[in-house]
Order: C-alpha cells, then sequence, then structure tokens
C-alpha cells in the first residue's frame, strides 16, 4: 500500500519535464547550501577567543567557564578574564533537574579561588580576589555581602569597581542618588565607561531628568557611549521623531556583521527562488516576491519601534507628560 504521506512517483497531471525540473531545483539549493557552508568555513576564524564564542553562542556555560579559567590562569590580573569567568559560571543553573537525577551547581571551587587570592600577600592580587567575591554575591542578588567585599578594596580606582558599587546602589538598594557618583567616577577614571555612562542615562531616564540626560547624549567625549536604546527613548519623549527614525537604522545597522548579512540574504534569496523556479505552472510575479521581500525585512524595524513605544509608556512617561 503506497504512504499516504510521502509520493516519488510523478503526480498525476504533471509533465515529466515539470517534475524532473522540480527535482533538480531541489538538489540545486541542497548543493548550494552545502557548498555555501563549506565556503564559509574557510572564512571562520579559529583560536582561544573563537573557543569563548562558540561557546558562548551555543549556551554551553561549563565549557565557557573551562575556556574562560585558561584565560585567568594565563593572566591572572586581567578583570576582564574574571568577570567573563565568574558570568559564566553563574549563568549555569542552580539546580538542574534531570530525568534521573537532580544536579547542583558547585560553588566552592569558584569561591577557593577568589579566597585564595585574598589570602595573597599581593596587594593588586588581594583587590581582584575580594572584587570576584564581591561580584559573585552582587550577581546572587546579596548586595550587603558584595558591597562588604567592595569596601575592603584597597584600590579605589580599580575599574569596574565603581560602576558595580553603584550599580547594587541603584537596583538592588533602591538609593539611586547614592548611586549617581560612583558612576560619575567610573567614567572620570575612565573604566567601565561604557557600563557606567549606560547605568548613568537609566538613571537619569527613570528620575526624568530628559535635560542632564540630552546633555550627555550629546557630549563629545561620552556621547558615543551613550546606549542607543535610551537614546530613543529619549527622542520618542522629546517627540524628534525624524531623529528618533535614524536612532532606530542605526542601531538595527550596529547589530549587522557582514557574515549574518551574506548568509542571511543567502537564505532568503535561495528561499525566495526555490518559490519563483519550482512552480512550473504558474510562476509568481516578481513584484510580489520583492514586496513580501521587503515586508520581512521591514518586519524587524517595526517591532523595534512597538518595543521601544511599550518600553517609554510603561516606564512611566507617557502617563506623566
Amino acid at each position: 500500500m503506497p504512504s499516504p504521506f510521502i509520493s516519488f512517483t510523478r503526480p498525476k497531471g504533471v509533465p515529466p519535464s515539470g517534475f524532473q525540473k522540480h527535482l533538480l531545483i531541489s538538489l540545486l539549493v541542497i548543493a548550494v547550501v552545502v557548498l555555501g557552508s563549506v565556503v564559509a568555513g574557510w572564512f571562520v576564524p579559529h583560536g582561544p577567543r573563537t573557543a569563548l564564542e562558540g561557546a558562548r553562542a551555543s549556551l554551553d556555560y561549563y565549557a565557557l567557564e573551562r575556556e574562560y579559567a585558561r584565560l585567568v590562569d594565563a593572566d591572572v590580573y586581567n578583570l576582564d578574564n574574571h568577570r567573563g569567568l565568574l558570568d559564566a559560571h553563574l549563568s549555569i543553573p542552580k539546580v538542574t533537574h534531570t530525568r534521573h537525577s537532580t544536579i547542583e551547581r558547585d560553588d566552592t571551587q569558584i569561591q577557593d579561588r577568589y579566597d585564595r587570592y585574598i589570602k595573597s600577600t599581593d596587594p593588586r592580587l588581594r583587590d581582584i580576589g575580594l572584587y570576584g567575591m564581591g561580584y559573585f554575591f552582587a550577581r546572587e542578588q546579596l548586595p550587603d555581602r558584595g558591597l562588604e567585599y567592595f569596601d575592603k578594596i584597597s584600590n579605589r580606582d580599580m575599574p569596574y569597581l565603581n560602576n558595580s558599587i553603584g550599580y547594587l546602589y541603584r537596583h538592588d538598594k533602591k538609593q539611586p542618588d547614592r548611586a549617581r557618583p560612583y558612576f560619575e567616577r567610573e567614567i572620570a577614571l575612565k573604566g567601565n565607561v561604557d557600563g557606567a555612562v549606560s547605568n548613568l542615562a537609566e538613571l537619569l531616564w527613570e528620575q526624568r531628568k530628559l535635560g542632564e540626560m540630552d546633555a550627555l547624549s550629546r557630549d563629545a567625549d561620552l556621547g558615543g557611549h551613550f546606549p542607543l536604546h535610551e537614546l530613543r527613548y529619549l527622542e520618542l519623549a522629546e517627540r524628534r521623531y525624524g531623529a528618533y527614525l535614524m536612532t532606530l537604522l542605526r542601531s538595527e545597522a550596529d547589530a549587522v556583521t557582514w557574515m549574518s548579512l551574506v548568509s542571511s540574504l543567502s537564505i532568503a534569496l535561495m528561499f525566495l527562488a526555490y518559490i519563483y523556479f519550482v512552480d512550473v505552472f504558474e510562476k509568481e510575479r516578481i513584484s510580489l516576491l520583492a514586496a513580501i521581500f521587503g515586508m520581512g525585512v521591514l518586519s524587524g524595524v517595526l517591532a523595534s519601534m512597538f518595543y521601544d513605544l511599550a518600553g517609554s509608556y510603561f516606564t512611566g512617561f507617557w502617563a506623566s507628560s
């Protein structure tokens, strides 16, 4: 009895040439995908950083933690690697339930690592240990314990330190007035400028200080660090819709890489070509396919616009203006 789902025979009423063309086009699409994957592989760089990116893209936090541990061991004074190590470890769920067992995350090894640093006679390494433990507890939403370790750090100009303290005061302690000087100190020290400017912009938005927020976005030195999503909120609030559209397009363009652009366009165009050539009876109009393609491209931009409108509304601006 023939399968009701898959048929390898030519349907009735379909001429042999049409069926063969359908099959050849399908095989050609498969061949193009395989060939494109091979060629793309030649342009993908290899090395330790690529291993980090691969683990991050696949959400393999165990592998990501191992890779960062190697980087930390190779350069123990690099604070970026320490933050990456802690972020990777804390991204692992505290409890993972499988079909046959329950796995609890083991924090002892990473805490022992930073306890060893704290006991070091090297003051620089001791500060890194204190920051690591403070960052660990801050990420675990234990702000008092985090601040306890941060307050013991000797070098008050350590990169990331002031921004981390300010973040705890703003988000966890709900004390924005105490948080602001720490963000400004981080910026003055030229430490984690991106993070501090972003946090300061969010704080100004929450306090409805649009004038100061606008001045920060236009600052010659700091304007380039101003987060684009906060800038879009500001432009909507000030009803500068033309500037908002330009910022929105810039935001979308900044998220695009050459590799992602080429791969996404190739997939979309292959799909459209398949739709066009596979219909042996009545081909779709090119203008219709182009319109569908354009609407697909614009859908992402429209989604961002609705997100911004909803975000600015729910944060209370439109209700208070």
